[in-house]
């Protein structure tokens, strides 16, 4: 019996052996869940901050295609592409919000202390390539020394050109760091975490309905020629001139027309401001145009303010909006009439508002190139232009009235230097809905008076081939180029073509193509910038190759690994 009980006080205090060696194992379980878990946190971190930068390098890269004379080629650089991909990492993120007063930090980042981080931007011109990444498929854009100080640069034209072949951008991004609290479970004490993204770069169908401007261009097959030197730095391309108040500006003035289209919905010319042409039935003195739905968002009656007249002394639309007409010529008598065709608010206000730019809206207006417009005008109207295979405007921009003559919309236009009125809404449009881009504080040192671009939108613009002169009686005639025996409308070209004391007083919408206005290189005698620059979603289906006007940009599975 004795020594039972001395065997029994032998076995006093295992149990806090035990206990002690669980709670060792159970802290150790903890640690390691609480670096797994940190670890899954850190590895969704760097997948979003991969398929922003492959998206944003991506976007960069489809904005800045130009044609030149060299073929299709990329304005980007190389060190511009890896710079606008570090700019969605967590160390470009974690500069800018310690930049701000106060100082602040970005959540979920790793201690400094024993961190690394890794930024690799490669491009491919073909993912089923044996391996995509590497030459001659592809190839990697080298890191530059101090990516945290070059990214801040305006302009960056280091690091050589881009391989005009790319068409995918793979973005890998990764961090190493010190473990939480594990540190012992490793032979380093570090812990990885990375992901990787893929995008492919595409062209895309431009649309064919706004929103648009209400100054148009004539269209020649030469317009979209870049000038970029000889050989080409795509980085000076020169801006292309959209508009101007001078005389005798090639394909951009004609006579008393400076490209300014009247978008009310009646005739300017037939009704003459007789009366009012809002009643119903339509006034026999008033035909309207062919246009798919007139903006109606400015009738007396709208409550709407004049966005125009908003820090612009110069357009005067007191007492009230009764100026800002969008829906017909003219206001009748017995509801306030005013004078002229309203250039002084209406004009400004559509300039501000871009016509079409609501499209699910019943109070924008809406023109259309592909759809046919009502009765047919006259036989002029049926008349084709620039459809032969050398005059045809590159893909992807469309021309249904090739196919069939009476689709397009035949709009009228503003008489008179009305391109000077539209400077101010356009810099406002332009402040209120601009974005910047690595350009936004680079000096045009081939603009007048030198300068910076500034923040820039991109809109569409409406090209037309043939015109039409009012001759009275509700008649018209075909305006043809001087130089005969060229009856082609793609060959009216400057103010002497226009003989006979014709008018551009109607013109057809011949295409549709986007444009990049700068606020920089916007002024009241000349409006500069850029074609193209549109960027979308792949619309599925358009097969366009990669152009300088509408490309997509998307996520797609990394085949390549």
């Amino acid at each position: 019996m004795r020594r039972r009980a001395g065997f029994r006080r032998g076995e006093e205090g295992q149990a806090l052996v035990v206990i002690a060696l669980a709670v060792v194992v159970l802290l150790g379980a903890v640690a390691l869940g609480v670096d797994a878990g940190y670890g899954l946190t850190q590895r969704r971190v760097m997948q979003n901050a991969a398929d922003a930068a492959a998206i944003g390098a991506g976007k960069l890269l489809a904005s800045s295609v130009i044609s030149t004379s060299s073929g299709t080629l990329f304005a980007a650089s190389g060190d511009a592409v890896y710079c606008r991909a570090w700019k969605f990492t967590p160390p470009a993120q974690e500069a800018q919000l310690a930049a701000r007063t106060p100082p602040e930090k970005l959540p979920l980042r790793p201690d400094a202390a024993g961190r690394t981080d890794l930024l690799t931007v490669q491009w491919s011109s073909n993912l089923s390539a044996s391996n995509p990444w590497a030459p001659p498929a592809g190839g990697t854009f080298a890191a530059p020394s101090n990516p945290a100080v070059l990214c801040q640069n305006s302009l960056i034209t280091s690091g050589g050109s881009v391989s005009a072949n790319t068409r995918f951008v793979r973005v890998e991004v990764g961090v190493t760091y010190r473990s939480l609290i594990a540190r012992a479970a490793t032979s380093t004490g570090s812990l990885q975490a990375g992901a990787h993204a893929v995008v492919a770069l595409g062209g895309a169908s431009v649309p064919d309905n706004g929103p648009t401007w209400p100054i148009t261009r004539h269209y020649t097959r030469d317009m979209f020629n870049e000038t970029c030197g000889t050989p080409c730095n795509p980085t000076s391309a020169v801006p292309v001139l959209f508009w101007s108040s001078g005389s005798n500006t090639p394909d951009v003035d004609f006579g008393t027309f400076h490209g300014m289209v009247d978008y009310s919905r009646y005739s300017l010319l037939v009704a003459n401001g007789n009366g009012s042409c809002y009643g119903t039935p339509l006034p026999s003195t008033c035909v309207s145009q062919l246009i798919t739905h007139w903006d109606n968002s400015g009738p007396p009656s709208s409550p709407l303010p004049n966005l125009a007249a908003v820090g612009n002394s110069q357009i005067n639309c007191s007492p009230d909006n009764a100026k800002w007409i969008t829906w017909g010529d003219d206001i009748g008598a017995t509801t306030g009439k005013v004078s002229g065709d309203d250039t002084g608010c209406s004009v400004p206000n559509w300039a501000t508002k871009p016509f079409g730019n609501d499209p699910t809206s019943v109070n924008a207006g809406q023109l259309r190139v592909d759809t046919a417009r009502g009765p047919l005008v006259d036989p002029g109207s049926l008349r084709t232009s620039a459809c032969s295979a050398a005059n045809l405007p590159p893909p992807p921009l469309e021309t249904p009235s090739c196919a069939n003559p009476a689709l397009g919309d035949w709009v009228e236009t503003q008489g008179g230097n009305t391109g000077n009125k539209l400077s101010q809404p356009l810099l406002a449009y332009i402040s209120a809905n601009g974005t910047t881009d690595d350009w936004s504080n680079v000096i045009c040192t081939s603009c007048s008076g030198n300068p910076a671009y500034g923040k820039h939108v991109t809109v569409l613009v409406y090209l037309w081939d043939c015109a039409q002169t009012y001759t009275g009686s509700n008649t018209w005639a075909l305006v043809e180029p001087k130089a005969k025996p060229s009856t082609d409308c793609s060959d009216i070209h400057k103010n002497s073509d226009l003989g006979g004391g014709q008018n551009v007083d109607r013109i057809h919408l011949f295409t549709i193509a986007p444009f990049t206005f700068y606020e920089g290189l916007v002024s009241a005698s000349a409006i500069e910038g850029f074609w193209g620059g549109l960027v979308s979603s792949s619309d599925g289906g358009c097969g366009c190759a990669l152009n300088t006007f509408s490309n997509w940009v998307e996520l797609v599975p990394d085949q390549g690994e």
